[in-house]
C-alpha cells in the first residue's frame, strides 16, 4: 500500500500546478504546506514558505512591489544576483505548519516541495519524516538530483546535492512511499495517478 506519494522531474514538468489542481477541491482537509515563487517585475526574486489554506493563498507564483513586508522567505536574491537561505523559516515557521497539520485533524499532507537547502536543517528533517512515517497519508513534490545540482551552484556550495540524494534513497527503501517520475510523456498517467491518490486520502 502507498501511503506517500512524491513526484520529481525535471523544472517546468508541472508537478506543483498538477497537485494543485487536485488539490483545490479538498483544502478542507489538507494539511502541509507549498513554496511560492515571488516576482518582482517579473523576475523571480525569492521564494517563500507557506501553509495551506485556502485556494486564495494557494498561488504558486505571485507579483510583489517589494520583499520588505514578506515573511517565511527561505530563498531569496540581493542586489548583485546572488542567492542566499535563511534556514530559521524551516526550523520556526516549517515545524509549525507541519504540527498544526497533524492536530487540526487533516487527511492528507501536502510537502511541496521538499529536497533542498531545507535538509540543512536538522529540527525541520525530523519534523518531516515524523510525518513521512506517520499515519496520514502525504503527497508532493521532490528535488530531483539534477535540480538540486543547480540550486546548489546558485548557492555555491553547501553540499545540496549529496544530502538531496541520501534522502531520495531513504525514501525509495521505504515501502509505504512512492516516487513518480514526471517528463511530457508520463505527465496524463501522473495526473490520473494523483487523482485516484487523492480521492483514496481524503475520502
Amino acid at each position: 500500500m502507498v501511503k506517500n506519494l512524491f513526484l520529481l522531474g525535471k523544472i517546468g514538468t508541472g508537478k506543483s500546478t498538477l497537485l494543485r489542481n487536485n488539490l483545490l477541491p479538498v483544502l478542507d482537509r489538507t494539511g502541509g504546506f507549498f513554496v511560492q515563487r515571488v516576482l518582482i517585475s517579473g523576475v523571480c526574486t525569492a521564494f517563500r514558505l507557506l501553509p495551506v489554506t485556502n485556494a486564495e493563498e494557494y498561488l504558486l507564483e505571485k507579483e510583489e512591489p517589494e520583499l520588505e513586508n514578506l515573511d517565511n522567505l527561505f530563498l531569496r536574491r540581493d542586489g548583485q544576483g546572488n542567492w542566499h537561505n535563511d534556514l530559521a523559516v524551516f526550523r520556526n515557521a516549517g515545524i509549525r505548519f507541519l504540527q498544526e497539520s497533524a492536530a487540526e485533524g487533516k487527511r492528507l499532507i501536502l510537502l511541496d516541495e521538499i529536497g533542498g537547502v531545507e535538509l540543512s536543517c536538522v529540527p525541520f528533517v525530523r519534523a518531516l519524516k515524523k510525518i513521512i512515517s506517520g499515519s496520514l497519508p502525504v503527497i508532493g513534490v521532490l528535488k530531483a538530483p539534477v535540480n538540486a545540482g543547480t540550486l546548489e551552484e546558485c548557492l555555491a556550495g553547501g553540499g545540496i546535492t549529496s544530502i538531496n540524494r541520501a534522502f531520495i534513497n531513504e525514501l525509495r527503501k521505504d515501502p509505504f512511499t512512492e516516487l513518480n517520475y514526471v517528463d511530457r510523456s508520463t505527465v496524463g498517467c501522473t495526473a490520473e495517478k494523483v487523482k485516484c491518490f487523492v480521492e483514496a486520502a481524503v475520502k
